[in-house]
């Protein structure tokens, strides 16, 4: 039911001209393996249907990104989440990795809203998101 409804609203929206971006969501049980082989799944649905871009949640392990992109992002555009609060470092080994395996970039927001370094924070985001 729900590939049929994002598959009207994609086909509708294309009579505009507007871009669709879907959130993919898994529950927080899905982890390691089968993180990777379902949101792979979900991702390749979601290029089927011709969706513009996708934004997921970044998986428990940094090293599952590459992973979770190999083959897609030319296909569709993958945004990453923000997630939960990280110290800078690690956030921008996130966003490192992201970017470099495909990802188009980042949608943050409590990672730069409660830091109190969010200015240099913001300007390595862009510089690694061109």
């Amino acid at each position: 039911e729900n590939l049929v409804l994002l598959s009207q609203v994609v086909e509708q929206a294309s009579d505009f001209g507007l871009p669709v971006l879907v959130m993919l969501y898994l529950t927080d049980s899905v982890l390691g393996e089968t993180y990777v082989k379902h949101i792979r799944k979900l991702l390749r649905l979601c290029c089927e249907l011709a969706v513009d871009m996708v934004k997921i949640a970044f998986p428990a392990c940094v090293d599952d990104i590459p992973r979770v992109l190999e083959g897609l992002t030319s296909d569709i555009h993958v945004f990453f989440a923000g997630g939960t609060v990280n110290d800078n470092a690690q956030t921008i080994q996130l966003i490192e990795t992201a970017v470099s395996s495909g990802a188009r970039g980042v949608c943050m927001g409590r990672n730069i809203f409660q830091n109190t370094q969010y200015s240099g924070l913001i300007e390595t985001i862009g510089a690694l998101c061109e």
